[in-house]
């Protein structure tokens, strides 16, 4: 009977029923559906330009890296068509800001990847890299400050 009830308990403290949510710190953004899902898309978007740009500067290639971050990340509002839904009327100002600073960062990492010689010495790398790490910096800092909703 103890060894049963001993296994009931393990059992209650591992479902997910026993574990507390994390409480969300983050500032919570209320928006329309269509502009939020527009707004995500673009985020994915970013995401998928800064892989291609890792990928780029893992094969060395900084002239091609420097060149896809300024048609992408460098651009700030480049992507947008006549029609589509302006995320910037429904986000904060902070909000506002950290998204130029991470196009600010996109252009950044691009001057720095366009001054590296061919081939890249370790100083290229290292200030490349470095430029990378500050445009992952800007979009983490947004997205552990704000949510969408």
């Amino acid at each position: 009977m103890v060894r049963l009830a001993g296994a009931a308990l393990v059992l209650a403290l591992l479902s997910p029923a026993a574990a507390q949510t994390p409480v969300d710190p983050r500032t919570r953004i209320e928006m329309p559906a269509q502009v939020r899902d527009f707004l995500l898309y673009e985020m994915r978007g970013h995401l998928e330009q800064l892989d291609k740009i890792m990928a780029l500067v893992a094969a060395g290639d900084f002239k091609a890296a420097s060149d896809f971050a300024r048609t992408g990340l460098a651009v700030m509002g480049g992507g947008h068509k006549p029609g589509d839904p302006n995320p910037g009327q429904h986000v904060p100002a902070e909000f506002r800001m950290l998204g130029r600073a991470m196009h600010e960062a996109g252009e950044a990492f691009a001057q720095a990847a366009a001054a590296a010689a061919t081939p890249p010495t370790a100083a290229d790398y290292k200030a490349v890299v470095g430029a990378l790490s500050t445009l992952t910096a800007r979009c983490a800092g947004c997205h552990g400050a704000f949510r969408l909703r």
